[in-house]
């Protein structure tokens, strides 16, 4: 852990001055400013509960592991978001198509309901949109509504995604 150079507090490591910005006749860090909430894992500092909060999501384990090339990653989220964003190797560019078929065979339940037969107003329906049942928002792609699903309603009884081989 940083301390500051003039007063001793805790300050940023990567601070311009090595100063805590609280208490210090020689000004204050302008790019870090108070930093009030504490990793216990790493002691790295944080500005606000937030930004510790999602800090804390590093040291989650890495047990989820992408299907198709096996990289391992700490939540389900971040495992679809590699897929569909392209970044896996093996799926070559069409991972979006791929979760997207994938979340309709087995997750109908992230999908809004058809109003009617998405047959004759394909064109018209926003049936494909990924959306979030308790809040009833509509997300661009899967990893998102996951991601939200896993921050906003983690204590909630969110519809899950369940896989037979576990990897959510």
């Amino acid at each position: 852990m940083a301390r500051c150079d003039a007063c001793n507090n805790k300050a940023a490591s990567d601070c311009d001055y090595g100063l805590c910005g609280g208490c210090c006749t020689y000004g204050a860090c302008y790019r870090h400013g108070w930093f009030e909430y504490q990793c216990q894992t790493c002691n790295r500092l944080f500005e606000n509960e937030n930004n510790l909060n999602q800090h804390m999501r590093t040291h989650l384990p890495r047990n989820k592991m992408c299907p198709a090339c096996g990289k391992a990653y700490s939540s389900i989220s971040s495992v679809t978001m590699h897929v569909e964003g392209g970044h896996c190797s093996v799926c070559q560019g069409r991972g979006a198509a791929i979760v997207h078929d994938f979340m309709r065979q087995n997750a109908p339940h992230f999908f809004r309901p058809a109003l009617c037969d998405a047959s004759e107003t394909s064109e018209e329906s926003n049936g494909d949109e990924p959306y979030c049942r308790l809040c009833d928002r509509s997300f661009k792609n899967f990893g998102a509504l996951l991601q939200h699903q896993e921050a906003k309603h983690a204590s909630q009884q969110a519809p899950k995604l369940a896989l037979r081989n576990g990897y959510y």
